[in-house]
């Protein structure tokens, strides 16, 4: 059974109401110094604001309104780095696949043999939240990964797998420089969700094969300041958490927050960013998470695209204060 609208303004107002009348209520735990720092001694340098959401299907419910209310959220958080996970809108009204040329996120336009063209969706969405900078990784499905920055960012690798590991949505790993003089390694990912009792080892291969080609390569394990982010379908202590934490990244929100409850989306850093950590939390109000069943306004749903409003995910933001 597809999903129909009959009224597709109604829908819109209900989605607007919804998202206006939400409270930005934030879980955090935070305080005036980062971690390692004592002020007396240490001169501040700059700070910066990572956000990572997996805003589900492209943030599909608001596509119908121009993303008017996303963007609003996202300027709420004034990030200047914003990581993303599933970021194409891929679905029409109706429930239908759409066409590459008919998506506006990543863009409308054909796709290229190689998967990369210019994702200019995104780049005009961004700029309404003051980012000017736009990379996009693999172009594998339907689920992509982006970043986008307040600052000009270097493209390391677009991480699709290879002939010893299968990987799922892909990933991506850039160089920016929020703080100057402050350069970070930033991977933004997503592990495969669902998988199979028979390929329960999927999400470590997955895992092992990005530590390989990033922090615990030939060409990069000297490097310092290693944020990972993403959507890791995996609970805090499960296989990926505890495989990651081997290999000299901390999760940011257990080391703050003494917290090892359910989640899969985390802030993974090395110590330099343990460190520097000055705040970061699950942020609610917005994305409820409520599920999208029966109807809105009249509007029949079907549910069973396993869609939500706004999102499946919460976002999670972390702040960073950078001395020396």
């Amino acid at each position: 059974m597809k999903r129909k609208f009959n009224d597709i303004t109604a829908f819109i107002v209900a989605m607007t109401a919804a998202f206006m009348s939400a409270s930005c209520d934030v879980k955090q735990i935070s305080g005036d110094t980062p971690l390692g720092v004592e002020t007396e001694s240490a001169q501040y340098k700059g700070s910066f604001k990572l956000l990572s959401w997996n805003i589900q299907d492209g943030m599909w419910c608001d596509q119908f309104n121009n993303y008017n209310e996303f963007v609003a959220y996202v300027n709420s958080f004034a990030p200047d780095i914003f990581c993303i996970q599933e970021g194409a809108t891929h679905w029409d009204i109706d429930g239908k696949n759409l066409a590459y040329n008919q998506r506006t996120l990543p863009y409308a336009g054909t796709l290229d043999a190689s998967g990369q063209k210019s994702p200019t969706g995104w780049i005009e969405l961004a700029k309404r939240w003051g980012h000017d900078y736009v990379v996009m990784g693999p172009y594998k499905d339907n689920y992509p990964v982006l970043i986008t920055s307040k600052y000009p960012m270097e493209v390391v690798q677009r991480m699709a797998g290879n002939a010893e590991t299968e990987v799922s949505h892909g990933a991506v790993h850039v160089k920016v420089t929020p703080v100057e003089g402050f350069e970070i390694n930033l991977i933004n990912l997503h592990l495969k969700p669902n998988v199979p009792d028979n390929q329960e080892n999927y999400r470590l291969n997955e895992i092992n094969y990005y530590l390989s080609q990033t922090i615990n390569s030939q060409e990069h394990y000297q490097e310092p300041n290693w944020i990972m982010v993403g959507d890791f379908n995996d609970k805090a202590d499960g296989k990926v958490d505890t495989e990651i934490r081997k290999n000299s990244y901390y999760d940011l929100w257990a080391e703050m927050n003494n917290y090892t409850g359910s989640y899969i989306d985390y802030i993974f850093g090395t110590e330099s960013m343990r460190m520097s950590l000055k705040s970061i939390g699950f942020q609610y109000g917005f994305a409820h998470m409520e599920k999208l069943e029966a109807s809105v306004n009249g509007v029949e749903l079907n549910s069973g695209k396993g869609l939500w409003k706004y999102s499946d995910h919460y976002p999670v933001l972390a702040e960073f204060s950078i001395y020396e």
